[in-house]
Order: structure tokens, then sequence, then C-alpha cells
């Protein structure tokens, strides 16, 4: 062996080694065994998961799953039928609206859509309300416009948009009418009354003999359910009742006749609602009959100091602080909980909690999410949106009611008698109470909803933007001034049998600080004036106590009951000596124009440029100028009633003019000097600032501030409520009080204070006007 190395090193030339054969390999041996093994179950397990995939994607997917159940329904219900079961093909099914630029795959896992005999299947098979289908048509709309979700999705998360980075899940269960407010954001509807007594008046008319609404009524005639989405004639009751003559049908001769207009315009309002979705029509009448628009924009319109709510039903869930939001953690889940204790939800939130019972609370929820705005093609849109974006018509009633309602309660009240919010000192007064209409004006309060309050929370509905328009600014007036007290009418007042005692006590309590103890006169004219007593009929005193004087220290007295109006002008006129004299006869031939020279040579001196009042009373009050016939106005001037022997002047005397003259200047009180936004506002009322100071900071400046800068009452310091108040309204509102806002009526002693003499009401006054001019 040794021999063989040395001979082998010496064949190599460099001394190597000689090379060694490479190692085969044998499978018999243990390592061939296992490698073998090894190599087959990677295969084996590589078939596996190549036949997982194959039965998860062909099998076990969900919506192959369902289709697959959908299938046997399909047969068992055949069999049960005695019918050939259908044959089904398992397949992605797709619905594409190229006009709405969607594509959605629900109808994969939603199959009996659109078959009536499913009606009582179970999800996800239910047949879909055949309405919706004539409507929206499921090729033409598709599904996730109105439902929202994700329509190329097949699972069930993705489809339902629960999912990360998604802002448009599913609509929740139980609002699915929200999923109208993607195109129906503008429907009309009403916040007040006049939409309810419309459907009464409907239904009380037997409309539902021939018509059917949201599947109540019989009948051949068109289904109104849908009505308020697209456009209606105006004469439908003409035609009906031409129809109605030209039928022998007794459904026409007994279920139809003459409807007055105000039942007209409230049926118009009802149908003008309708839109196939009742659950959201009154979920928007609660919403707004809440006051939202006082306090948030919707589509342009309302107020600012609450947040935009034009997409509300958009907001992104991911973006939501749920952490104190104890309900269901989606949109609906947080909007329940922010109306519950906005407060609680949002740290940094003003909004003052709603008062809401459950199912005012589900309607303003399914509300919020209504409010979608989706950005449909016009091509699409309904009539009643095309005509809010593009034609300018509101979205809302514009009766009064539903105007407050929208716009004013939910600072003054749902029934306008005032409210306060938590512990908020500041309260919201009433503008319904019996006394603040009786001392308001149609001017003053239109004036209060034009300009605003500032400095405070009531915005200038009339110049802000997405504020009143001036029709509706007049319609809450008229709104406001219907909620006054009915007064007694005339002849029950003659009827009662007057009480001099009662008649007496009342005078005392309400009349005498203004007119004096014994009728002599104060900053109210004397009523125990000889000329006043024998020319003044008992109805020209009731129209004063029912009408009252706008814009003067005279406000209405309504409330009385029929023996109170009569004891009391019983009263009055118990001062009168003799009988009534007749009253003079002026020539009904008469020219404005030549009225208006005869007032400015002879009348002006004593009653202001434009009979305002200054010395003498004011003369074109519209109160006065309904009440006081053409007779009564001449034997003031005629028996020298214009100046009272009291207030005589050197250089004042009683008018000299013809009966002519006479005529001519009452045409022009009557026509023209009465008429415009410009009249004057009420009579100066007479007084000293310097003693008014001391008795406001007694008796007002608790409430009111220093130098009336506002406290938990309003500021009375200059600004839109000292250009729209007349000394007058001031006055009345010193003397009668806020009963509803805890002001006194300071013209009567009471538990707090004492009573204010009608001449330190002036002083105060007199000093309010003081605080105006420093600001």
């Amino acid at each position: 062996m040794a021999d063989s190395l040395k001979d082998a090193d010496k064949r190599s030339p460099n001394n190597a080694l000689p090379e060694r054969p490479a190692p085969t390999f044998d499978p018999i041996s243990p390592g061939g065994h296992m490698a073998r093994w090894a190599l087959l179950l990677a295969s084996l397990a590589t078939l596996a998961c190549l036949f997982a995939a194959i039965v998860s994607e062909h099998y076990l997917k969900p919506w192959r799953v369902y289709q697959r159940q959908f299938s046997a329904l399909l047969t068992e219900k055949a069999l049960a039928e005695g019918k050939t079961p259908p044959s089904f093909k398992q397949e992605i099914k797709q619905i594409t609206s190229f006009s709405l630029d969607v594509s959605d795959r629900c109808v994969t896992c939603h199959l009996g859509f659109d078959d009536p005999s499913l009606a009582a299947a179970p999800q996800p098979f239910r047949t879909h309300p055949a309405w919706v289908f004539e409507v929206h048509p499921a090729e033409k709309f598709g599904c996730t416009p109105c439902h929202g979700g994700q329509g190329l999705a097949t699972t069930v998360e993705d489809a339902h948009g629960y999912v990360d980075h998604w802002e448009d899940p599913l609509i929740p269960a139980g609002f699915y009418q929200a999923g109208c407010g993607s195109c129906h954001t503008h429907l009309k509807v009403s916040g007040g009354a006049l939409g309810r007594y419309g459907a009464r008046v409907l239904e009380r008319n037997d409309c539902l003999a021939c018509h059917r609404i949201d599947g109540r009524g019989r009948g051949d005639g068109p289904d109104l359910s849908t009505i308020g989405a697209r456009p209606t004639r105006g004469d439908w009751h003409s035609r009906h009742l031409s129809m109605q003559r030209q039928s022998d049908d007794d459904t026409w001769r007994l279920s139809y006749g003459p409807l007055e207009p105000g039942e007209i315009l409230a049926i118009d309002t009802y149908l003008n609602q309708l839109a196939g979705a009742p659950e959201l029509v009154q979920a928007k009448a609660t919403a707004y009959g809440k006051g939202c628009l006082g306090c948030h924009r919707i589509n342009g319109v309302g107020g600012d100091d609450g947040v935009d709510l034009t997409d509300a039903g958009m907001k992104n869930p991911h973006r939501l602080d749920f952490a104190r939001v104890a309900g269901t953690h989606d949109l609906a889940g947080w909007h329940k909980a922010h109306l519950l204790a906005p407060a609680r939800v949002t740290a940094d939130s003003q909004m003052p909690q709603p008062i809401l019972d459950e199912a005012e609370l589900e309607a303003v929820t399914l509300f919020l999410l209504s409010l979608r705005g989706a950005d449909a093609p016009m091509s699409r849109w309904p009539a009643d949106r095309l005509e809010a974006e593009r034609l300018g018509v509101r979205e809302f009633a514009t009766d009064g009611e539903s105007l407050f309602k929208a716009f004013c309660s939910a600072c003054h009240g749902r029934d306008g008698m005032g409210a306060r919010f938590g512990n908020s000192p500041r309260a919201f007064p009433s503008v319904t109470h019996p006394e603040f209409l009786a001392v308001a004006s149609d001017r003053f309060i239109r004036s209060a909803l034009v300009d605003g309050r500032p400095g405070s929370r009531m915005p200038a509905w009339g110049a802000k933007e997405g504020g009143l328009r001036p029709q509706e600014v007049d319609a809450i007036v008229e709104y406001l001034r219907s909620r006054e007290p009915s007064p007694p009418c005339w002849t029950e007042v003659l009827r009662a049998e007057p009480d001099l005692d009662l008649g007496e006590r009342l005078y005392r309590g309400d009349c005498a600080v203004c007119h004096g103890d014994d009728g002599e006169g104060g900053s109210g004219p004397a009523l125990a004036n000889k000329i006043f007593l024998q020319t003044a009929e008992p109805r020209f005193i009731y129209s004063t106590l029912v009408d009252g004087r706008e814009d003067t220290a005279m406000g209405s007295y309504r409330a009385y009951r029929p023996l109170e109006m009569a004891s009391l002008i019983d009263h009055i006129q118990s001062w009168r000596e003799g009988s009534r004299m007749d009253l003079p006869v002026i020539p009904a031939k008469r020219s404005a124009a030549t009225g208006r020279e005869v007032f400015e040579r002879s009348c002006l001196p004593c009653h202001g440029d434009r009979g305002e009042g200054g010395l003498a009373v004011n003369i074109v009050n519209p109160g006065l100028l309904r009440a006081a016939s053409d007779g009564f106005m001449a034997a003031a001037v005629r028996l020298g009633r214009c100046v009272p022997p009291e207030n005589s002047r050197p250089d004042v005397r009683a008018p000299d003019v013809t009966d002519q003259e006479l005529a001519d200047t009452i045409e022009y009180l009557r026509t023209h000097a009465s008429r415009g936004a410009g009249r004057p506002p009420g009579r100066p009322i007479s007084g000293d600032a310097d003693s008014g100071r001391k008795l406001f900071s007694g008796f007002c400046a608790g409430c009111h501030g220093v130098e009336g800068k506002g406290g938990t009452a309003p500021a009375l310091a200059g600004g839109a409520l000292g250009a729209a108040a007349t000394d007058g309204y001031l006055h009345a509102t010193i003397m009668r009080g806020r009963p509803s806002g805890g002001m006194p009526a300071f013209g009567r002693d009471n538990m707090s204070f004492r009573s204010l003499a009608d001449g330190e009401v002036g002083d105060i006054v007199r000093y309010i006007r003081t605080l105006d001019s420093d600001t």
C-alpha cells in the first residue's frame, strides 16, 4: 500500500491527491426514505390547498351559499305548487345604471327582489316593495343610490360597507326610507297643522273612495302615494267638479262636492308631501316642527348657530367618536346619542338638549340620515328637487305655523310661550302670550323678524343669507296674531248685564294709571271729556278695547269676558251728563289731495307732521281709524275736543275749516297718511331722563343690566329693539308686564315692587331713549 502511494505521488506532478468519485443516491438507504416522504407530503399539501381554494371559490363563497339556498327555496316552492322546479344558474348578477354611473351586484344575494311571490320569504330573498319599482325601476336606478353600500362587492361586510375606509355604509336597519333623501331632499313637508288638516279634509270628503294613499283606499282612480314627487295641476278641484257633473256614477255624486279655498290649500299641502315614503314625511315634519332651521342650515336655508346639516346623513362613521355612545356604533346610533346629550357626545357642543320622546327621537334620526344629497345627474332629479334648486321654490310648507315651528320654535317654544334651556339664566321670551300680543304691533313683530336683535341669539331673518322672504315674514306675523285670544263678540257684550262695581274695579286696575283716576287723562286721553262722552258710541269703546291702539301705550284687552267688557264700558259712560248728541254729517265727495293741504295748515301743529301725535293724540293709528266713524272724527273738530282746555296755548287754536275741507282731511287721513312702512312710530311720551335713571336702577337694572346692556332679560340699549320699540310700546310693557317672562306689571302693586305712576313710567321711557343715543 505504501509503494502504491509512492507511485501515485510520483505520477502527480503537483503532488495532488487522486480524484474520488461523487456519492450516488441510494433510495433504499434510511435517508432516502425520509426525503421521499417529505416530497409526498408537500405535494399533498399543495393539492389540499388547491382543493380548498377551489371549494371556497366555487362552493363556500357566501353569495354561492345564498344562491344554493335560493335554488332550494325555488324548488321547494315549485313542488308545493305542483310545478316543475325552475333551473337556476349560479353566477354573479349585476345591475348597471349608466345614467347614475353605478354598477350594483346586490342582486347576486338579494335574488327574490323582483318576485312578488316571495313577499314573505326570509332575507336576503324577500321581495322589494313593488311600488318602488313602479317609480324607480331597478334597471334604471340600481340599489346603492338609495341604500348605500358598495355595489361591486360580493361579501356581506364589503357590500354593506362595514369596512375601513368606506365612507358610505348601508343605511342602518329600520331607517331604510332615509335613502329617499338621496334625491327627495326637498319634499314640501308641513311642520304645522295645515297638512294634518288636509289629510282630514281629504278623508272627510271620501277621496279614498276612488284613490289610494300608502295602501289605504279603494277604487280605480290614480294612486296618490307618490303625487308629491311630481308636478301636479293646480286646477284639480275645478276639473273634478266638471267630471262630477258629466258622470252618472254614484261614487262621484256621493263622494265629491265643492270645497272651500282653505280646504283646497290644506289638501294641496298634504298631497305635496306624499312621495311613497310616509315615515320620511313624518320624520321631516317632526324635525321641522322642532325648529331645527332656527340654528342649522339645510340646503342653504336656516340659521348659523349650529353646523350645516345638509349632508348629515353622509357623515363618515369611521371619523366619528363613539367613546360616549352607548347604543349601536353606526351613524344612526351616533345621531341618537347626540340628540339625547349633545355636549356629552361632542364636548364643545353648544346645542341645548332637544325635548324628544322615543317616537320623535326615531323620527329626527331618520330625517338626519335622509340628508344625503346624492350627486345625481339633473335628468334624474325629482320635481321637488328641481323646483327647489333651480326655481327657488321652498322645500317646506310656507304657511305661518309651519314657518314659525321650523325657524322659531327651537328658541321660543313649540307653542311660542318661551323657553329656558338647562341652567342658563337667560330665557327666550314668549311671543304668543296675550300680554305680548296685546301691546306688540304687526310692525314691531315684523321688525324683530327682519332686523333681529344684535347681541342676542335672534338673527336678522329678513336680511341674512338663507333667511326668510318678505311674504314668509308676513305669514309668521299673521300666524302669531292668530294666537291672540278671540274677543267676545259685540252681540255678547250687548246681552251682558253690566256690573258697575266690577266696571270700576277693572278701570282702577287697568285704565286709571294712564287715563286718570276719574278719567281726567294722563299719558292717555281724557275719557271723562264731555265731548268724547257725548260723541263716542259704546261700540267705539268696545272696538278700542278689542284692538287697542298700535304702537301706543293702549294695548288691547281681548281677554275680557263679555260681562267685564260690558261693565267697563258702562262705568266709562256713567260719567256722561245727558244723552249722546247727533254726530255731524259731512260731504260724501272728497279729495285726499286737498285734505293734505288742509291737514298741513290746520292739524299738523298739534298732531305732528303726519298725524303721529305731539301736543295732541295720534290720529293715523290704524286702530283708531278702524273704530272711529267720520262723524266721530268730525265732532272732535267741530265741538272743540281737538284742543282741550287743559292743553290750550296762545299759539294753538281749534282749526277753522269748512265741512268740505273737513271731509277732505278725513279722506287724506284714511287713505294716505296711515299707509306705508314709513308711518310715524307713535306719539312720544314726555318725562325726565334723570329721574328715569334712578327709577331704572331700582326697578329694571336687576334684570336688564346696568345701563340696559342686558342680563337675565333682554338688552334695552340701542340697536334694533330701540329702533323698533315705540315709546308707547315701552310704556305699555312696563305697565302691563310680561307674566310669561317673569316681568311684573309695574302699573299695579305686587309682592316685590310697588306700582309706578304714569309719570314715573314716562321718566323711565325717556331714560331708555338716552341709552339709544349713547350707543
